[in-house]
């Protein structure tokens, strides 16, 4: 956690000249993950793709590579415009996950994320890696008129 903490602190002050800005909520969002490459123990789903779709409270998580899905709740908290945490809890089946993402923007949609997870069902409990996210608006589909 120490390491989390001064990732967090050279991020937010490299980014602070950036032209970006991450969203002041998550509520109607999609945010695309892609989990870097680079494979070992602490990062087992390493090039894996995941989808998290946030409503006001509520957080669902699908594995694109293999559809796997969980649901929960989370919190979201902004800490500057270029920098903001999203820390959750989901569930799957009985197994409950808790982690964390730091979100460093490199565009308004895009940049970099640190994931920290403090207990779940992928192993080892405590683990962390990086990759890149995109972040898009929910679309609502409209009523089709018979």
């Amino acid at each position: 956690m120490r390491l989390q903490f001064l990732l967090i602190c050279l991020v937010a002050t490299s980014l602070e000249a950036k032209d970006c800005s991450l969203p002041d909520v998550l509520t109607n969002k999609r945010i695309i993950l892609v989990i870097d490459l680079f494979y070992q123990p602490s990062n087992p789903k390493a090039g894996n793709l995941h989808e998290l779709t946030l409503s006001k409270d509520k957080i669902n998580d699908t594995n694109l590579s293999n559809k796997e899905a969980s649901h929960g709740s989370y919190q979201y908290n902004r800490l500057n415009p270029t920098v903001a945490v999203l820390s959750y809890q989901l569930t799957l089946g009985k197994e409950l996950t808790e982690s964390k993402f730091v979100f460093a923007c490199d565009s308004n949609r895009t940049g970099k994320y640190i994931y920290s997870q403090i207990q779940g069902s992928v192993k080892p409990n405590v683990r962390q890696n990086t990759g890149s996210y995109i972040i898009t608006n929910i679309e609502k589909t409209a009523k089709k008129s018979q």
